[in-house]
């Protein structure tokens, strides 16, 4: 707790320095795939309440979320607050529109590459070790910090007859790819394995409203979304051998607007209190 107080210390003296000496107010966008933006947002809500810097969560891989439908049409300016201000207008960006039409038209869901095509945001919440390290290789992650862990975990229906299997696509993030090893790993080992009843979903939004929907039997998800949806659920552990624990790794992007606020952000979040956050939300924190 000491340590967490050292760092709220260091934060308020940069913020003072840096927002409040006439400058404009400091504004960051955080990108996360959508599994990860409820535990983004608690964080980026309390920095904003603590250090008042306003961070806008937004999802790269689910375009029909609430972020993107825009502001309530009945709120007049004069009545928004400050903070509504500045998210509406990240959220009006050029950047955030384009997004979206990427999310909805894309042929590929790299995020990772998406953003080392175009070079914008300040900050990505990314669950992908090759992600990042194409981040960091482009020279476009300017410092990467792991929080804590994801594992990916099978959901199995209890009501539902059928045997499809519901994944993600493997270009989606790191439960794409960790998904798509594992089942390479098991064709390896057993040539006669049937995938053939394989539903491929663009999220894992869509995948677990299927399986909570019984349109598929069993979906590979990852274990601090099933423990945040279904806490009353046990997961299904895949086999040792076949299954990682991910590091979901906060980047500061080249592209930020300011390093220092978005390296304070990136402290705070791998700190005790950030931390408690992903424990409260079913992450592995080590």
């Amino acid at each position: 707790m000491k340590h967490f107080h050292r760092i709220s210390f260091c934060i308020v003296l940069i913020l003072i320095f840096t927002v409040g000496c006439g400058k404009k107010p400091v504004v960051l966008s955080l990108y996360c795939s959508a599994s990860h933006l409820p535990v983004a947002e608690e964080l980026a809500k309390t920095f904003r309440l603590v250090y008042g810097v306003t961070v806008v969560c937004i999802p790269t891989d689910d375009a029909t979320h609430p972020v993107f439908s825009g502001p309530e049409e009945s709120a007049s300016k004069k009545t928004k607050s400050r903070y509504e201000i500045q998210r509406e207008k990240v959220l009006d960006s050029d950047e955030v529109r384009q997004l979206k039409k990427w999310i909805e038209n894309a042929r590929y869901k790299d995020f990772g590459q998406y953003l080392l095509d175009h070079k914008f945001g300040d900050l990505y919440l990314c669950d992908s070790p090759v992600e990042v390290q194409k981040l960091v290789d482009g020279e476009f992650a300017m410092k990467t910090r792991p929080l804590v862990h994801v594992t990916p975990v099978l959901m199995v229906h209890p009501e539902q007859g059928t045997e499809t299997l519901g994944i993600v696509r493997r270009e989606v993030g790191g439960l794409g790819r960790e998904t798509d090893r594992i089942l390479q790993n098991l064709r390896d080992k057993d040539t006669n394995l049937n995938f053939s009843q394989v539903t491929v979903f663009d999220n894992e939004t869509l995948l677990l409203k299927a399986w909570e929907e019984s349109q598929i039997a069993v979906a590979i998800c990852w274990d601090s979304t099933a423990a945040r949806l279904f806490p009353e659920i046990e997961p299904v552990a895949l086999p040792r051998p076949e299954v990682l624990a991910v590091p979901l790794t906060i980047c500061d992007l080249r592209s930020g607007g300011d390093y220092k606020i978005m390296e304070f952000f990136s402290i705070f979040a791998s700190s005790e209190k950030g931390r408690s956050f992903f424990q409260q939300s079913g992450y592995k924190v080590k």
